[in-house]
């Protein structure tokens, strides 16, 4: 069909078409606060977790969606100087289960202690342009 007049087009991420449309490469001007984080909610964890343990709370700071960063860079760097990195490595790094929602563009992680309790979620969302994994809240 030929839409006359339509301004935009509107595609769900699964749709067949996405994969032709969206630029392997990061085109040149795209906001680098979108190109940190990884292909799969798994890697950007990975790499969040990454940064933590070399106490780099800037690099890890840009692993969640960019209105959150500059927040996330200041609470991450109070957090390390209290000391309270290490357990939030921990926490990261133990038993957890993995939901996706919202149709695979949302995926919830929930972390437990040794004993089976809820200690600690993390949501992230695709951005379907860059497909990268961010993280939204924790």
């Amino acid at each position: 069909d030929t839409l006359f007049g339509a301004t935009y087009l509107v595609l769900a991420p699964e749709h067949e078409l996405v994969d032709d449309l969206v630029a392997a490469h990061w085109p040149d001007g795209v906001e680098t606060a979108w190109t940190y984080g990884g292909a799969t909610p798994e890697e950007t964890l990975a790499l969040f977790i990454d940064a933590l343990k070399k106490g780099d709370t800037d690099l890890a700071s840009k692993y969640f969606v960019p209105e959150k960063q500059k927040e996330k860079k200041i609470s991450l760097y109070v957090s390390k100087e209290k000391g309270f990195l290490i357990k939030y490595i921990e926490i990261l790094e133990g038993k957890k289960s993995e939901d996706k929602l919202s149709g695979g563009n949302s995926y919830e992680l929930t972390f437990f202690d040794s004993l089976g309790k809820q200690v600690h979620v993390e949501r992230m969302i695709l951005n379907i342009s860059t497909k990268v994994w961010k993280i939204e809240s924790i």
